[in-house]
């Protein structure tokens, strides 16, 4: 199925985007047991702070990207005032509950990896009357402190001091968290899973295929070599004596009957079912503009990447079938590059080296923020490509063969297909912050079309429902078979 070399896929689902915006709030973080730092001052000896596990929420306002006024729900402990709630509904608590304010502190020890955003707003106990997170005349804040990467590995977590004249200070320094967004399983999406239905062949019989469930065959020691032999020897016997001939390096319609011949810069093979580009010297081939997928045709791009910046998809589900196939030439190109904002792919993709992402004609990175790529992807057709799973967050990491010497985190993300896209769905809340299970994709970004070509009733579509919930979903498509592309009909 996949190795930490090699990943050939076969898959198989229809998308389209999912543009309506959600007002709604949504769980952004539940806390897990958490407890602050025993060494700060306290107002008594032996006093500390501690959160039980899911006894604070962050609730995430309107579902959008912005931290400003999120804010949270519950309560926490203290050892020796007993517990406090973040969210009072007693006037006049209930109108001034803990949020996260827009103003940002850039003095801190850590500020070239985090920012620090204050927060306002007061806690209270019924027996000690109310803690201030803002108190501006003794000088007592409370902080929220982030990465500044979305996808970082680094924690988020509170630090300074609440303060109310009745019991002094209350120090939340060292209580840590994801601030972006919950990935538990009760609460969103399963993280950075990649689902693949179909078969799947891998080198490494040590593959993980947890995450794939019961639904493939996985074929142990098929030779990837072998395979991509198969594939080149047919395109090459094929372009080896094509003339050359000229042509635009953007394909704007994939519902005409055949390819047609051009302007300049491209060959038309085989009875107009291939379409050759030759020699870019490591330019790109765009597909945009792309309408319902006709007839059997494949692109062959060599010497040049192919860059898919709209949705390829077959509409009608008629067995039309379109294959993509990137080769190198000289050491230069080979990669199909998907934008970001492509949510549905409906074709065979082969590359010499490898599928990977883009945000705004910019190869995403392990840098790359996850709200960049918030967008699903759903592929319906097949993968055959130098990608990896998983091995990103290995160690040590794990990059495909042509990497290795300069691998690093960063490097092995750009490659890993769980982190192709960052798409997580979130859970709706309710006026009075509990889980409704209405859920919907993370500050309302896109979601696939799945099967049906409507992007409003994902979570009812009959059959695959299941795929809502992953980033990355891979489907074979058997049609590869019975209406076989140009050089694959035997």
């Amino acid at each position: 199925m996949m190795n930490n070399k090699t990943l050939i896929g076969i898959l198989l689902i229809p998308l389209t985007l999912f543009w309506a915006v959600y007002a709604a709030n949504t769980i952004r973080v539940i806390i897990s047991e958490t407890t602050n730092d025993a060494s700060w001052p306290k107002s008594y000896d032996g006093q500390e702070l501690y959160i039980q596990d899911g006894a604070i929420k962050i609730i995430n306002l309107d579902n959008d990207t912005s931290l400003e006024g999120d804010y949270f729900t519950g309560f926490y402990h203290d050892t020796v005032y007993w517990p406090f709630e973040m969210d009072y509904s007693v006037y006049p608590w209930n109108s001034q509950r803990v949020s996260i304010t827009s103003e940002i502190v850039t003095n801190c020890d850590d500020n070239l990896t985090h920012v620090w955003y204050k927060l306002d707003g007061f806690s209270y106990n019924e027996e000690f009357w109310a803690m201030n997170f803002n108190d501006t005349d003794t000088g007592n804040f409370v902080y929220i402190c982030v990465p500044r990467l979305e996808n970082s590995e680094l924690s988020s977590y509170l630090w300074g001091n609440a303060y109310s004249k009745y019991i002094g200070t209350q120090h939340f320094g060292g209580i840590e968290f994801d601030a972006f967004v919950d990935r538990s399983i009760d609460h969103s999406s399963e993280g950075r899973y990649v689902r693949v239905d179909g078969v799947t062949s891998s080198q490494n019989e040590n593959t993980n295929i947890e995450e794939f469930e019961n639904d493939i065959r996985v074929i142990w020691n098929v030779e990837k070599s072998w395979l991509r032999k198969n594939i080149l020897q047919k395109v090459y016997a094929a372009i080896l004596k094509a003339p050359i001939s000229n042509g635009t390096r953007q394909v704007n319609s994939l519902s005409d009957s055949s390819w047609t011949n051009g302007a300049w810069w491209w060959t038309v093979l085989l009875n107009g079912t291939v379409l050759y580009y030759w020699d870019l010297n490591g330019d790109l081939v765009r597909v945009t503009w792309s309408s319902d997928i006709s007839w059997v045709k494949t692109l062959v791009v060599e010497g040049g990447d192919i860059f898919i910046d709209s949705n390829i998809i077959d509409n009608i589900w008629d067995n039309d079938t379109l294959w993509l196939i990137a080769i190198q030439k000289s050491g230069i190109g080979w990669n199909i590059i998907i934008d970001n904002d492509v949510t549905d792919i409906h074709a065979v993709m082969y590359a010499d080296r490898s599928v990977l992402s883009s945000v705004w004609w910019t190869i995403a990175t392990g840098n790359t923020t996850d709200s960049d790529l918030a967008n699903q992807l759903y592929i319906h057709g097949s993968v055959f490509s130098e990608n990896t799973t998983w091995w990103a967050i290995q160690s040590p990491f794990i990059c495909p063969f042509f990497e290795d010497n300069l691998c690093d985190e960063n490097l092995a993300k750009k490659y890993d297909l769980s982190f192709l896209r960052r798409y997580l769905l979130v859970t709706e809340v309710d006026d009075e912050w509990n889980p409704t299970w209405n859920q919907f994709a993370a500050n309302s970004w896109n979601e696939s079309e799945m099967w049906d070509g409507d992007d409003t009733n994902t979570e009812s579509q009959v059959g695959k429902a299941w795929y809502r919930k992953y980033p990355l979903v891979i489907e074979y498509n058997p049609a590869i078979q019975t209406s076989a592309p140009p050089f694959f009909a035997d």
